[in-house]
């Protein structure tokens, strides 16, 4: 309805500014690729005010008096024009649709990036605990193996048959496992540090065996 309205209004400038004669007629025939570049990809508006133009401007021409072959010329004229405009309109809607579809392919295949990135670096960090994870329980199972041993030690010296314990040996041993203690204490303070991710304590956790 909008491009028939917009051709009638066309169509009706055209004869009030002199018909045939008036600098306007030959919009006539311009106006269907108007519609293609104002409504790419939609055939009714090029096709409509294609007939409408044709049929208004044969109207002003046998208006007008005009021959035969002129009006003839003109229909012809204006029929390839509308087929023409209503062909590049096919065309611009195809060339749309492929636009679409590229840029909906497009945002798929970086959405599909996107999950892959966000897969990997959780794959990584759960690797990375894991070994994290085998290194703390390595660093702990050392003291903690002589924490153990030290206790069983103390424990055998203070046994009701035992009457006169070695108590040098075991406040060394005491010692020892004090010292166990304190190492397991700072390994767990490591680990906390390094899961704040905390930039101004760097996380020094101990690698060496007991």
């Amino acid at each position: 309805l909008m491009s028939a309205g917009t051709v009638v209004a066309a169509i009706v400038i055209v004869a009030a500014t002199g018909g045939t004669r008036s600098g306007y007629f030959a919009l006539l025939l311009a106006l269907p690729f108007c519609m293609v570049v104002l409504l790419p990809g939609h055939l009714l508006p090029a096709t409509v005010s294609g007939a409408v133009g044709v049929a208004g401007g044969a109207l002003l021409l046998a208006s007008s008096g005009a021959a035969p072959i002129e009006l003839a010329r003109y229909v012809g004229t204006g029929a390839g024009a509308s087929i023409l405009a209503v062909y590049a309109t096919h065309l611009g809607g195809l060339l749309l649709r492929r636009e679409l579809e590229a840029a909906e392919a497009r945002a798929e295949a970086a959405a599909a990036l996107a999950t892959s990135e966000r897969r990997r670096a959780v794959t990584e960090r759960l690797a990375l605990v894991g070994r994290l994870a085998a290194g703390v329980a390595h660093e702990i199972n050392n003291p903690l193996g002589f924490v153990k041993s030290n206790i069983e030690y103390v424990r055998g010296q203070l046994a009701p048959e035992v009457r006169t314990p070695d108590w040098n040996e075991i406040e060394v041993a005491l010692g020892d496992s004090t010292l166990g203690v304190e190492r397991i204490r700072r390994i767990v303070e490591d680990l906390r540090g390094f899961a704040r991710d905390d930039a101004d304590e760097p996380c020094g956790a101990e690698t060496a065996g007991a």
